[in-house]
């Protein structure tokens, strides 16, 4: 045995008794915690935790002194507010607590799901529109939550592409592999892709590096808003986009990736240019129990040279079952 492999056999630590408890009841922990997350505007990843045992009203707004300040010209100095109410059921008679969000007679009015409310009661997966921001609500268990808080601070220590408002390469390099190990570490699903916009390179020989920085910024706002909080959405170099999706099957992926294809294909692009259009080609792949984060990457790039060889503009993986989305 060689020097280096004596070096790397190492010892199974062992976890304490009280941790492995400890464990144990955040794995059976029944409560759950309605969460407000921004997901779109100056304050993205920003959020809002309920604990309806301090609080029954929280306000949300531009100012200061609003339990969820946001940063933004567009929200009202208190522009709605979150209502904390308990009602009995009517089969049992035991109480629930619903959520509702009532608008404060706000300058651009609240929108839930695009539809304007005055009182909503909100539901898990809601979208709720302040504004140019856009908040999500959810209603999660401590486990997910502690995840999803580990994913924003680590995404908050990255660098942002100025360009873009993407990641940097500096996350890839730097955080990506901890997520990625986190995801191995509890049997997590783990897909990547790679997006490349076709011919970039003509696209700015002939209409200049403005109207090129202008697409990237276009397909970057796309990803954005096709993708959910915990994705992770890395500027890796020049028109080549990375994206990380956490827990999401290849099946998912797949479809993510098509969703932004069709979106940008779409997108009217006639004000930098009449006779402008885009296209992306993706190579997507997906997380097997020996697949690393650099394998997972050469196999997302072949994926992606494939797509190319084939004509362009299309999703593409190495492996794809339709029927076990795998």
């Amino acid at each position: 045995m060689s020097t280096e492999d004596k070096q790397n056999i190492r010892k199974t630590v062992v976890i304490q008794a009280d941790e492995i408890d400890r464990r144990r009841k955040l794995g059976k922990d029944g409560s759950i915690v309605p969460i407000f997350t921004v997901i779109e505007g100056k304050n993205v990843g920003t959020r809002l935790k309920i604990n309806s045992k301090n609080e029954k009203s929280y306000i949300i707004g531009r100012a200061k002194s609003c339990e969820l300040s946001l940063d933004d010209d567009s929200v009202s100095r208190q522009h709605a507010q979150i209502l904390v109410e308990e009602i009995a059921d009517p089969e049992t008679g035991t109480k629930k607590e619903v959520l509702r969000l009532q608008d404060l007679g706000s300058t651009n009015k609240t929108l839930v799901n695009g539809r304007e409310i005055g009182v909503e009661p909100l539901a898990p997966g809601s979208k709720i529109f302040l504004g140019d921001t856009i908040l999500l609500f959810e209603l999660l268990d401590p486990l997910t939550d502690r995840f999803y808080e580990s994913i924003l601070r680590k995404a908050e220590k990255a660098n942002i592409d100025p360009l873009t408002q993407l990641l940097s390469k500096q996350f890839f390099l730097e955080a990506l592999p901890e997520i990625f190990n986190d995801a191995v570490e509890n049997s997590q699903d783990f897909s990547l892709m790679i997006i490349d916009i076709d011919y970039f390179k003509q696209v700015n020989d002939k209409y200049g590096h403005d109207v090129g920085d202008e697409a990237l910024k276009i397909l970057a706002n796309i990803i954005k808003s096709a993708i959910r909080k915990e994705d992770m959405a890395i500027r890796y170099g020049g028109d080549e986009i990375v994206l990380a999706l956490p827990g999401a099957r290849l099946k998912n992926a797949m479809e993510v990736a098509e969703r932004i294809r069709v979106s940008l294909q779409h997108h009217d692009c006639s004000h930098l240019s009449a006779d402008l259009s885009f296209s992306i080609s993706v190579g997507v792949s997906s997380r097997n129990e020996e697949t690393s984060l650099s394998e997972l990457m050469k196999m997302a790039d072949q994926a992606l040279y494939k797509s190319k060889e084939k004509g362009r503009n299309q999703v593409e993986t190495l492996h794809y079952d339709k029927q076990t989305g795998n």
